[in-house]
């Protein structure tokens, strides 16, 4: 899947399952987070691998992965 698609399926699935004030809107809102968090955390990786023959002192495409999905 591209970086693109995910996109579009993670915004598809926030459309889709709609944030209320219950139980299955905290679910809802946890788990768009979640998406969210992975995805960014692939596509972190993903461009540091790319750039990390270009660019000397980046920390390994692992850390930054993991890292950037906590924000």
């Amino acid at each position: 899947m591209s970086p693109r698609h995910a996109v579009d399926a993670v915004a598809a699935d926030i459309h889709d399952h709609h944030i209320t004030v219950d139980n299955t809107g905290l679910f809802n809102a946890t788990r768009h987070i979640g998406l969210l968090c992975h995805l960014t955390s692939r596509m972190t990786a993903d461009a540091e691998y790319q750039l990390a023959p270009n660019i000397t002192g980046l920390p390994p495409a692992e850390i930054l992965g993991r890292t950037a999905g906590h924000l």
